[in-house]
């Protein structure tokens, strides 16, 4: 994926990679499963990353101008879209701009 639009109108840049908008969420069990491996040696750089990959991690994409988190879902078929979230302070207010940018 080479450019994100997020709903604001924020074209987000990810060709550098990792890019600084990016970010993973883990499940807590595979974390501690991986962080076991890798303790003992069982785990190497390159399984811990795959793991992450293919056992329930999930892209997440933070627009730096509204602050609304993407998060990735997998699709049938192997291909991911991503649900938008926005903090529900900013939604109750009628605001999707974190309090430094909306003052």
């Amino acid at each position: 994926m080479a450019k994100f639009s997020c709903h604001c109108g924020y074209v987000i840049d990810l060709v550098e990679s990792p890019a600084k908008e990016e970010f993973q969420l883990i499940p807590e069990r595979l974390l501690e499963s991986l962080w076991s491996g890798i303790a003992d040696g069982t785990v190497t750089e390159s399984v811990f990353f795959d793991s992450i990959r293919d056992q329930g991690g999930r892209a997440v994409i933070e627009c730096p101008n509204c602050a609304r988190l993407w998060v990735q879902n997998a699709l049938d078929g192997g291909s991911f879209n991503y649900a938008p979230f926005v903090r529900e302070a900013d939604v109750i207010n009628g605001t999707y701009f974190p309090p430094d940018v909306a003052e």
